[in-house]
């Protein structure tokens, strides 16, 4: 019954959510640049970045944004039925550039190997496995083994 008393001031809250404009154009930047971060929403909507944290954990709180961590990161999306939890796997390694590229190599050329996209991408065979690791543990590619080589999916 209590719940019912408190639903009033919850409304009064959701609708004063947006009211205040530095957290309306945070909310439209993470919306329309799903996968950002508090650095590059500070410098886009020229507000320091303990202003972004603070409306971004109001945001997250009122269940408006989900937050994904990514490393060192900590990336913003709106949280809708717009993501697939397949998406939310996936924005943080498209945020980065050099997996970007990889995804689109393998993407365009199914089965290839480490040192093809070593070669393709002049980066060392390291930097490589690092890459192709991270997106193997979160099931974004598989491998193919043909007793030599390894085909990556």
């Amino acid at each position: 019954m209590s719940g019912v008393k408190l639903l009033p001031f919850i409304l009064g809250i959701i609708k004063d959510l947006f009211s205040n404009k530095n957290r309306r154009r945070i909310y439209n930047y993470i919306v329309n640049n799903p996968g950002c971060c508090i650095s590059e929403i500070s410098s886009n909507v020229n507000t320091n970045r303990g202003n972004i944290r603070y409306h971004i954990r109001l945001l997250e709180v009122m269940e408006k944004i989900k937050l994904i961590k990514s490393g060192k990161y900590t990336l913003a999306i709106q949280n809708s039925d717009t993501f697939y939890n397949i998406e939310k796997t996936i924005i943080p390694h498209i945020k980065n550039e050099t997996s970007k590229q990889l995804l689109k190599s393998i993407k365009e050329q199914r089965g290839i190997t480490n040192q093809e996209l070593s070669n393709k991408h002049s980066l060392n065979k390291g930097t490589i496995n690092w890459h192709i690791k991270k997106l193997h543990n979160d099931d974004i590619i598989t491998f193919e083994s043909n007793g030599i080589t390894k085909n990556i999916f």
